[in-house]
């Protein structure tokens, strides 16, 4: 989990960095309406990033994650404040903070997105570092519809990898 994290620390650093071009929407944008839509990168990658250390560590806190996105404690409570707002996570009275149904499922997506890119890089032969880092820039603006081409195309070319990342790459439906 520390490679992963350092790895996701980077690559969400170096990708963060694009997202603030002017010509990009906010990221407060993709909260309204408080319902499952298309989120911005910032908020896919803090239900990631959740996700990620919910399967680590009993608990998850602000510090977690402030810590493996290397961000203040503010930023994340202001996001963790967005996200509990529009029914992404939850808070308890301890500071805990998980992931409601539609927050984990958001997540899966998203790092069931990461994941299959990853490998679909390495397959053709990209370097396993950038391939993670491609993979976390790819994973946010890459159309559902692509996505599962891609990975239905990657597993019939690569049967063996479905049946062994069965969690990381499952069979499209």
């Amino acid at each position: 989990m520390r490679e992963l994290s350092r790895n996701r620390k980077n690559a969400y650093n170096e990708a963060n960095n694009k997202h603030e071009s002017k010509d990009l929407p906010r990221s407060d944008d993709a909260f309204e309406g408080g319902m499952m839509m298309v989120l911005h990168e910032s908020a896919e990658m803090y239900l990631e990033t959740i996700y990620l250390l919910t399967l680590d560590q009993p608990h998850v806190r602000a510090i977690d994650i402030a810590r493996t996105m290397g961000y203040s404690k503010p930023t994340i409570s202001e996001w963790m404040h967005k996200l509990s707002d529009n029914g992404y996570v939850v808070v308890d009275a301890n500071r805990n903070i998980s992931l409601t149904d539609q927050g984990t499922d958001y997540a899966q997506k998203i790092y069931d997105r990461h994941t299959t890119l990853t490998h679909i890089f390495k397959a053709v032969g990209v370097n396993s570092e950038t391939a993670h880092a491609d993979a976390c820039r790819v994973e946010h603006y890459i159309s559902d519809e692509t996505f599962q081409c891609l990975k239905k195309h990657f597993l019939s070319h690569h049967p063996d990898q479905g049946d062994s990342r069965s969690s990381a790459i499952p069979a499209s439906k």
